[in-house]
């Protein structure tokens, strides 16, 4: 299972293990440039064995970003960080995408947007935002649109758009947040809006050999309305679905925080509402979160669960786990700490000194 070739847009995923998008922000970006450091980061899990990487978030806009260490697509002098770190993954035979992302409510250097006056807590912390009038949300559209062009240009073979994790377009997509009453709100075709004028327009400006995947979440407010966005946005040109969570969970993706997968499922929520996706949309879906160990990963795909698993602290502690499975080796597993020491200093993760040794 592990060596199980999947084509996608011409485009071979010679693994179903995929690299996740996580944010690093340790490797000294500034004015959302690329470093040579982030671009080795990258590099060696490609190298390691992985069917494709989706690179973390990069924002759409400079006053949209979830921090000032994010890395961004927003202007045509952050392409030659691009090209090299694409040129890089693909010297390794791996595809890659960019996942293209707006802050929304939590951003940090400008305005906080939502589709809707918004007052509230995420995440333990808390926000305010004001409404967006309809020429902030086409310019919006527009910037995803353009940003999508510029990692056509970079070398990407694809875009994720990130409309999950309580972000710009998880809270248009989300009932909880957008009480418009316009053509971007109001029942679940109007909170659709935006994100299938995004997909719509980058289908058109891209062509159809350009990737498009959607990171969604499987509660906006329920499973069976994300399946609904899902199917339309298969219609809309999306080839591949990353499920994970949306504002029905605060955008948490802590496994410990959500509640309890149904009828006993031995994984997450997370995973078990991948595989329900999986059984109601027509295109491949990727199942993340807390799979560390190899019999998790192999569990999925031979059960069915989803087409591809994406791996996210796996790989920040043993960039050769895929490699590693097929030569029978003894992989560094991820301690699950609570909290997430790699994100705050990677020196100090266990998994990374123990691999490093």
């Amino acid at each position: 299972m592990y060596e199980k070739e999947t084509v996608i847009k011409e485009k071979c995923i010679r693994s179903p293990f995929l690299m996740a998008p996580m944010v690093t922000f340790g490797y000294g970006v500034e004015d959302g440039m690329i470093t040579e450091e982030l671009i080795s980061h990258y590099e060696e899990r490609a190298r390691g064995g992985v069917g494709m990487i989706i690179v973390e978030a990069a924002c759409v806009a400079e006053d949209g970003r979830l921090s000032k260490h994010q890395i961004g697509i927003w202007k045509k002098e952050q392409l030659e960080g691009h090209k090299k770190l694409v040129q890089a993954v693909h010297d390794c035979k791996v595809p890659i995408l960019s996942q293209l992302h707006h802050a929304g409510i939590r951003t940090v250097s400008g305005r906080p947007a939502a589709p809707s006056k918004f007052h509230g807590v995420l995440r333990g912390k808390g926000y305010t935002a004001e409404e967006m009038t309809t020429e902030e949300i086409l310019e919006r559209e527009q910037q995803f649109i353009q940003a999508a062009v510029r990692a056509q240009d970079a070398g990407y073979d694809g875009v994720e758009i990130h409309c999950a994790h309580s972000y710009l377009l998880s809270s248009f997509l989300s009932p909880t947040v957008n009480h418009r009453t316009d053509r971007f709100g109001g029942d679940l075709r109007g909170r659709m809006q935006m994100a299938l004028d995004i997909l719509s327009g980058i289908r058109r400006s891209c062509g159809d050999h350009f990737i498009l995947s959607v990171r969604l979440g499987f509660d906006e407010p329920d499973l069976e309305a994300s399946a609904h966005m899902a199917k339309a946005f298969v219609k809309a040109g999306m080839d591949l679905l990353h499920v994970s969570t949306g504002f029905g969970s605060t955008g948490s993706m802590d496994e410990r925080a959500m509640e309890p997968s149904p009828d006993g499922f031995p994984f997450n929520i997370r995973i078990w509402a991948a595989m329900q996706m999986k059984q109601r949309v027509k295109c491949p879906v990727i199942a993340v979160g807390g799979i560390r160990q190899v019999q998790q990963g192999m569990f999925l795909l031979e059960q069915e669960c989803a087409d591809f698993v994406a791996l996210g602290r796996a790989l920040l502690c043993d960039p050769q786990w895929v490699k590693k499975i097929k030569q029978g080796r003894e992989i560094v597993s991820c301690r699950n700490c609570r909290k997430c020491l790699w994100s705050t200093d990677y020196h100090k993760c266990p998994g990374w000194r123990e691999y490093h040794g």
